[in-house]
């Protein structure tokens, strides 16, 4: 399931730059294929989930799409 949202995710962030992705130290095998795309619409918050929230409300208040 996690693949497929990844490559759906790809899919919407070549049609539109506005979409970012934010997680927690997700194993980078997941991800890996984002990042190497958009490695400007990728964020890495670590353990800090309260923190990664608040990140994606300042990124959306500012126009972009987050997925976190």
């Amino acid at each position: 399931m996690r693949d497929i949202f990844i490559d759906e995710l790809i899919k919407a962030t070549r049609i539109n730059k506005n979409i970012i992705l934010i997680v927690n130290d997700l194993g980078y095998g997941v991800i890996e294929k984002f990042y190497k795309e958009f490695p400007k619409n990728f964020y890495n918050a670590g353990i800090s989930e309260q923190s990664m929230i608040g990140y994606a409300a300042g990124l959306a208040a500012s126009g972009k799409h987050v997925f976190v």
